[in-house]
């Protein structure tokens, strides 16, 4: 089923640098130095992971965004706009950062996550390997064998289950959600099944319709993001047909 996790991480016991802070529910980074809390111990063996965050601060502060991932009996992390060419990428890979291994991609002019909008990243992992998306988009496919994946000495961690997530600048993490995958892994009766295609067709002309006026405007990088944070709102707390909620 699905564990709502961002619920059991108490910022004290489970901090392992830097400054974080609750607030209406919501985890605080403090930025500037590199932070870092242990968000479970108990990481699954194959697992989707699902983080809603929101860069704050200014321009002169933005940085990476980390989550610290485990898999196989090896830990590793996955690093998100790097302000060294807003690169993303997991580490260690054959004891090379994100920004020098064969997962490295780099997000041109702007971060993948901006200042002021919500975002979702999403990681997942199993026997083959790493996937991860940020609002909906594939940024790491990575397959290969795990014995080459090593946590960067900078991280202090507990056990081999160990997942955890870090900064360099302000967030506001509002969810952080993990699912079992695999045979073990059951289907949670809150959490509705993915729908038809048909359904998702419909859905999607629904949501141009009703967004008409914004996609006719979407020319440039911060109007897509600001769509794309707002219908990632629509979805989270809309009540309306299932298809909708999975556009």
């Amino acid at each position: 089923g699905v564990v709502n996790v961002l619920k059991k991480v108490d910022r004290n016991s489970n901090a392992i640098s830097g400054r974080w802070r609750f607030e209406n529910g919501v985890l605080l980074s403090g930025g500037g130095n590199a932070s870092h809390v242990r968000i479970t111990d108990e990481a699954p063996k194959e697992y989707e992971l699902r983080l809603t965050v929101t860069r704050t601060g200014t321009v002169k502060q933005a940085n990476w965004f980390g989550v610290i991932l485990a898999g196989r009996g090896r830990l590793f992390s996955l690093t998100v706009d790097d302000s060294r060419g807003w690169t993303s990428g997991l580490q260690m890979i054959d004891g090379k950062l994100a920004t020098a291994n064969e997962t490295t991609r780099q997000a041109g002019a702007a971060p993948l996550l901006k200042i002021g909008v919500k975002s979702q990243i999403v990681c997942r992992v199993d026997g083959k390997g790493v996937m991860v998306s940020v609002n909906g988009m594939p940024i790491i496919d990575w397959k290969g064998d795990f014995s080459r994946l090593s946590p960067h000495r900078g991280i202090v961690l507990k056990t081999p289950n160990h997942l955890g997530i870090g900064s360099a600048s302000p967030f506001k993490i509002s969810k952080i959600e993990l699912r079992q995958l695999g045979a073990a892994a059951s289907v949670p009766s809150d959490r509705e099944a993915i729908p038809e295609i048909a359904a998702q067709q419909k859905a999607t002309k629904l949501i141009r319709e009703l967004f008409k006026k914004e996609y006719a405007n979407l020319k440039r990088v911060t109007e897509k993001s600001k769509l794309a944070g707002k219908l990632l709102d629509q979805g989270q707390t809309s009540d309306d047909e299932i298809g909708r909620a999975h556009v």
